[in-house]
């Protein structure tokens, strides 16, 4: 049925401003658009949906992102309000199930301001596996339980407890749940991901994971465009395989592969040029040969992801895809980049690169209370998240949440007051990297964007642009506000 969409401000992507008019939808397809103020009786055929003096705009594209694996992550123990460590160790010692498996612990957060010892996680527990992840996602801890059985998992495993980067990625494989639990899961995630108003992602996931996303699309239970990324462990699988970049249809393709040149900020592995304050480190470089790795991936049309924080990591990736700028085409990502100086946004301009990059990390930890890059940077954390800089660069800028929370709208709702004012853009701006700019980063040129022959995904914001009323996939609603305060 043709449905035709009214409201006093629907988001123009060129523009980046609002206007007065309305949207008519065919089939799922945005067939025209309207900058007027009032319908004649011929358009009014079909179904008229009028929003009034709220806000229209294209669906939110998270375009890196989690989503099964933290709802997975979500039905474990959640650390992410905790205050004490001492709270947590007493909290875990009277769970009752096998496995004592916690997530989200940030030290910053909490009175101690520090790791876990062994002797603390040995405390928790002598007879059940204990694990702590850090909620970076690159930092876990283990008790002697754990570790032992990680070990005969052909592990890395040493006496220290504390587990890192490939360590810690190997976990939700060694205790990963049954394939059924797994669909409830991202069933249950998918309709998350619609009451943030989320109609596309750019979804990093395992081979595991992905056989899930397949058997909801076979079944059309996946109401949510998906680009997935595997790890770079994986590329072999599907080379063999002869699958080829882009491959899939409108709600699931396989898009790209992903790597890990360091760390994280919190976890002081993040590769920096300075020292951390306090720390005798600079980070850790985890790849040396990136040049070679991404050339096979590249020749089957795969993007290029690199998780890079800091500024060596950073400046090791532009070197790597200096190689490959005459096929960029928005196939060269880097993720994060938090800490980036004048030379680097410099070189990245130049390079035509894109960057994929986290609002919701200066809320969570540069605002309020909490200011981790200050703590653990110093001086240098005036180089985080300088998206007021890159925007006047002309870069491609794409927001994500990196499921910390995914919520687009709790990266962006402060934006234009973040403590940092010369990194301050406008809410206008903040919109645009989570839609268009986020679609391209996955190269999906069909959404992102209100215009003529792309899919009609949209948002509905109410009239103060901070809360979510409504959802629409294909033009068909797939979150009510109004339904579920019901």
């Amino acid at each position: 049925m043709r449905k035709i969409f009214v409201c006093d401000n629907i988001y123009d992507s060129e523009k980046r401003e609002f206007y007065k008019g309305y949207v008519i939808v065919y089939r799922g397809v945005i067939t025209d658009i309207k900058k007027k103020t009032f319908l004649k009786d011929k358009e009014l055929t079909g179904e008229v949906f009028n929003f009034g003096e709220n806000y229209l705009i294209p669906g939110f594209v998270d375009a890196h992102t989690h989503l099964l694996q933290t709802e997975v992550r979500d039905n474990r123990i959640d650390l992410s309000n905790e205050k004490s460590k001492i709270d947590i160790i007493e909290r875990l010692k009277n769970y009752r199930g096998k496995i004592i498996f916690a997530e989200n612990f940030d030290e910053s957060n909490t009175m101690e301001n520090k790791f876990f010892s062994k002797a603390e996680m040995d405390t928790i527990s002598k007879e059940k596996p204990v694990i702590i992840r850090r909620i970076c996602g690159h930092i876990a801890f283990a008790n002697s339980v754990a570790l032992d059985i990680l070990a005969k998992y052909d592990y890395s495993i040493k006496s220290d407890h504390i587990l890192k980067e490939e360590q810690v990625f190997n976990l939700d494989s060694i205790f990963e749940e049954d394939e059924s639990v797994l669909e409830i899961h991202l069933k249950n995630a998918i309709k998350k991901a619609h009451s943030n108003g989320i109609t596309a992602i750019g979804e990093f996931a395992t081979p595991q994971h992905f056989k899930i996303y397949q058997k909801l699309a076979i079944t059309g239970d996946l109401d949510l465009r998906v680009s997935l990324f595997l790890r770079h462990k994986h590329f072999d699988s599907l080379k063999n395989a002869q699958l080829f970049g882009e491959f899939g249809n409108d709600f699931l393709k396989i898009n790209g592969i992903k790597y890990f040149m360091d760390g994280s900020i919190g976890g002081y592995t993040a590769a920096m040029n300075f020292y951390y304050r306090e720390k005798q480190t600079r980070g850790v470089i985890l790849i040396d040969n990136l040049r070679d790795l991404i050339k096979e991936p590249l020749e089957n049309n795969f993007q290029i992801a690199v998780h890079a924080i800091g500024d060596r990591a950073v400046g090791e990736v532009i070197k790597a895809y200096k190689e490959y700028t005459e096929i960029n085409s928005n196939r060269l990502r880097i993720e994060h980049a938090e800490i980036l100086t004048e030379e680097l946004i410099n070189q990245i301009a130049d390079l035509g690169l894109v960057l994929v990059m986290q609002p919701n990390f200066v809320r969570n930890w540069d605002y309020g209370e909490n200011h981790m890059y200050d703590n653990n940077l110093g001086e240098y954390a005036r180089f985080n998240n300088r998206y007021a800089d890159i925007i006047k660069k002309g870069i491609k800028l794409a927001f994500s949440s990196d499921s910390m929370p995914m919520s687009p709208l709790y990266g962006i709702k402060n934006i234009e007051t973040f403590e940092r004012e010369s990194q301050r853009i406008g809410y206008n701006d903040a919109i645009y990297c989570y839609t268009k700019g986020s679609a391209e980063a996955i190269r999906r040129y069909d959404i992102g964007e209100i215009k003529e022959g792309n899919k009609a995904d949209f948002a509905i914001l109410d009239g103060t642009l901070s809360k979510l009323k409504m959802t629409i996939l294909s033009g068909e609603v797939v979150f009510n506000e109004e339904d579920r305060e019901r």
